[in-house]
């Protein structure tokens, strides 16, 4: 069979989509090595040297969007098209689904496997962000005394139309495995009919690790305590003054120094750098400086006592290696991760909570043995999850009843 992975940004300096990708490839290759793989990716030069497969352009993060002759051409080259995992059922529906429709009306196979939907629609797409449009329309509102609010009808119009469409397209296609229980409960809470999806896990949970580059840069050898951050310079914590302080506070009260672990190597690391300005101990926040590929900064994380994140690829990355973890919300994902984990988030990054990311801090840098057990148990779960999603795909991929029945 020929496989083509799409519908996630792939090759555009995000290292927890190219663990997804990674982890995607691997399970696809031990399924059967007959499997021919191809993937839609911006780097296509470097992807198919590091996991050995075939390369198309990055369809449906551009603009325009695609070549529809060469996007055509992918499609009636390979036999199933894979959404292949990150949250992209409500971060950018729209460019994936266009994919996904023509891929079917083209009379091919196609299967969402481990893709995540948060409770609330991307509002950069859905939602009227600020500024001049919003402003007339709010006057609109005003003028008719409250009666007209243009606003909630045009972002409800939106959403209706794009929940519409992956109902629509969620009922046709050949096999569902989602990434968690959270996506779930929404596609069902979007009116789905359909009672065969089956809830895996993400798979960069079966990351493996880079030999070297475990011992991170600056005074980590010296130091009580090492603590990984990544603040997401996509959605910025509010009050980054507060939170220099806080992170000034966790220096000073648990001896520790921080290291910069930029999930997206380019924007993360800028943003990070800034904070670290506001910082009276800025020479214990350290950079990062190891490999961008994912096993690498597993590795890397797998050195430190804690990891602080608003990036939920982290929080996982961290997680495979019994690594303790506090999230910062930036979307109900990280919330639904935590929550596996027994674990609440820190706040979101539009109302964070100092206080809790001062004292969860201090409590988890004390209880490592209790918190790896617990990870263990959790880790096992969520890969019992992943083999029975796997063997769904297997039996899709294989066209084997007897892997058909065993999943059912």
């Amino acid at each position: 069979m020929k496989i083509l992975i799409c519908g996630v940004p792939y090759g555009r300096d995000n290292i927890g989509d190219e663990a997804i990708l990674e982890c995607v490839v691997r399970i696809l290759k031990e399924i059967s090595s007959e499997i021919r793989i191809t993937v839609s990716t911006d780097q296509p030069d470097m992807t198919s040297q590091l996991l050995g497969v075939r390369t198309c352009p990055l369809f449906g993060f551009h603009e325009p969007r695609w070549d529809e002759d060469q996007l055509d051409a992918a499609i009636r080259d390979h036999d199933l098209i894979l959404w292949g995992g990150a949250t992209g059922l409500s971060d950018y529906p729209e460019y994936t689904l266009q994919i996904f429709e023509r891929a079917q009306k083209m009379g091919k196979k196609t299967a969402v496997f481990c893709t995540g939907m948060n409770d609330r629609l991307n509002p950069y797409l859905y939602e009227i962000q600020p500024g001049v449009k919003r402003i007339l329309q709010r006057l609109v509102a005003i003028g008719s005394f409250g009666l007209v609010d243009t606003i909630r009808i045009r972002e409800s119009r939106r959403k209706a139309r794009a929940i519409s469409r992956i109902k629509r397209f969620i009922e046709s296609t050949n096999a569902v495995i989602v990434r968690d229980e959270e996506t779930r409960t929404n596609l069902l809470a979007a009116g789905i009919e359909r009672d065969d999806i089956i809830v895996a896990c993400d798979p960069a949970i079966t990351i493996r690790t880079f030999d070297g580059e475990t011992v991170p840069e600056g005074n980590a050898v010296n130091c009580p305590s090492r603590i990984g951050i990544c603040i997401s310079s996509q959605s910025p914590v509010k009050k980054s003054g507060k939170l220099a302080l806080c992170l000034d506070r966790i220096i000073e009260e648990y001896g520790a120094d921080l290291y910069m672990i930029p999930m997206n190597p380019l924007t993360d690391r800028v943003y990070m750098c800034q904070l670290r300005e506001k910082m009276r101990n800025r020479d214990r926040f350290h950079d990062y400086h190891g490999s961008e590929l994912p096993s690498a900064v597993t590795d890397y994380a797998a050195g430190m006592d804690l990891i602080i994140s608003s990036r939920l690829h982290l929080l996982i990355l961290a997680t495979v290696s019994l690594v303790p973890v506090i999230g910062i919300s930036r979307g109900s994902k990280v919330d639904s991760f935590l929550g596996q984990l027994g674990l609440e988030s820190a706040g979101s990054v539009e109302s964070p909570d100092f206080n809790f990311l001062l004292k969860e801090t201090g409590r988890l840098l004390h209880s490592g043995a209790e918190y790896r057990q617990n990870s263990i148990s959790v880790l096992n779960e969520m890969k019992a999850r992943l083999d029975l999603g796997t063997r769904r795909l297997e039996a899709l991929v294989t066209g084997d009843q007897e892997v058909e029945i065993a999943t059912a």
